[in-house]
């Protein structure tokens, strides 16, 4: 099994944090631009902001994606880390584009933080995963997310950060077991190894909070990640999941190391 390297050095445009916190969601000005110019070039969006206070042709995009808030323009487009990707494929796949690859799983982890603090249930079951999947995957992030929108309270969110990426090509006999777990089969898999610290927190309207997850910075996690490669022209460029499956499960252990 070959054992190609590539290091992923992407310089941000737009840098984001893995330590989130609740953004504010004031008003911005609206541009009406002369009949001239296009209007997505005199309209910026700085900051996480509710549809209903864009214009439309702002707006649309993300309304279609089941979001009710919008990001910063370029959020995450081009996003900065530094994450070894191995590439276990013996040579199906390219090391560029196992590099491009863990660069979209990694985006993924992103996009499910952001839905997270902003309270985006919908986006996150429909954007992420494919939707045959959804019901496994992101169980917990929707449990959190409804219980804040229960409450009318908002989420703190802080997840584990992945430090390292392998790509390998999943067997059949580890696809059947996939299957019979109720998850999606696939091609190709990542196992994304991430470490702590770990923290959501419920904040209440009366302001007193409840923790609802929390792992230390000692704790590290292994998981099978089943997808493929998807080019979004909103998201950015994603692993699409389809399977997520723990490495602590017995049947993972041979093929997670």
């Amino acid at each position: 099994m070959g054992n190609l390297v590539q290091k992923i050095a992407i310089i941000a445009i737009s840098t984001v944090y893995i330590t989130a916190c609740n953004s504010s969601t004031s008003p911005i000005a609206r541009v009406i631009p002369s009949p001239s110019v296009s209007p997505t070039s005199q309209f910026s969006v700085t900051k996480d902001t509710p549809v209903d206070q864009l214009p439309n042709f702002i707006s649309g995009p993300w309304i279609t994606r089941d979001a009710t808030i919008v990001p910063p323009n370029g959020f995450l487009k081009t996003i900065s880390f530094n994450i070894t990707v191995q590439n276990h494929t013996s040579g199906a796949v390219s090391d560029k584009d196992a590099a491009k690859w863990g660069e979209g799983a990694v985006r993924n982890i992103l996009w499910e933080e952001w839905a997270d603090k902003n309270l985006q249930l919908n986006f996150l079951s429909t954007n992420l995963a494919d939707n045959a999947s959804s019901g496994h995957i992101y169980t917990d992030d929707r449990a959190f997310i409804q219980k804040a929108l229960d409450v009318h309270g908002a989420l703190k969110v802080h997840l584990l950060v992945p430090i390292s990426l392998s790509l390998i090509k999943v067997a059949d006999k580890t696809n059947q077991t996939i299957a019979a777990l109720g998850e999606n089969p696939s091609t190709y898999a990542f196992i994304i190894t991430s470490k702590g610290p770990q923290n959501i927190t419920l904040n209440y309207p009366d302001g007193h909070s409840e923790i609802l997850d929390s792992h230390s910075s000692s704790e590290t996690f292994q998981n099978f990640i089943g997808g493929l490669y998807k080019q979004d022209p909103l998201l950015g460029n994603l692993w699409f999941i389809n399977s997520q499956v723990n490495c602590t499960s017995a049947f993972l252990q041979t093929v997670c190391q």
